[in-house]
């Protein structure tokens, strides 16, 4: 999946297109980390060999942390992305795409970002029926992959500062 996300954001950069914003939404956990993470933080969890049903409420759980992820991301390296002229960005697609100013992408940008947070947070804290133990200590490392997440994009990095995001340094012997 990773790989097919890969494939479809070099797609969308090599032949200049700005993404509809709903296959956007549906590409980006997917060419992000976000899966591949999701899978590790699974397997660290003990999904895999547990025997446990997957409840369904865990794959929303999983849609709102990746969206999280994305959309902080988006908003973090908007002028580096803007700058490069980069369009695989939700602010920069409601620009391109839909006319919409700065000011109003950001805005939606952030409400939806907002809005996942509240989904998310809802969903975990709202846990009325007694959840398994497995299912507690995924949700609980799921917002704390959120979180960092977002303690690792807001460092003073070379990650935004210096446009090294992706970039392979060539060594000189």
């Amino acid at each position: 999946d990773y790989w097919e996300g890969q494939l479809w954001e070099s797609g969308h950069r090599l032949e200049m297109r700005v993404a509809d914003i709903n296959e956007y939404l549906r590409w980006r956990r997917i060419s992000s980390g976000c899966g591949i993470a999701l899978f590790f933080l699974r397997w660290l969890c003990g999904w895999y060999d547990s025997g446990f049903v997957w409840d369904c409420s865990l794959d929303f759980a999983e849609v709102y942390a990746s969206n999280l992820i994305c959309l902080a991301n988006d908003l973090g390296s908007l002028e580096k992305e803007l700058e490069a002229g980069e369009a695989n960005s939700y602010p920069i697609i409601l620009m391109r795409r839909y006319g919409q100013t700065k000011e109003q992408a950001l805005e939606k940008t952030k409400a939806l970002h907002d809005r996942n947070v509240g989904n998310l947070l809802r969903l975990a804290n709202g846990q009325k029926r007694q959840i398994p133990e497995i299912e507690a200590v995924y949700l609980r490392s799921l917002m704390r992959m959120v979180a960092g997440s977002n303690a690792w994009s807001i460092l003073e990095t070379d990650r935004y500062l210096h446009h090294l995001n992706g970039a392979v340094s060539q060594r000189k012997e």
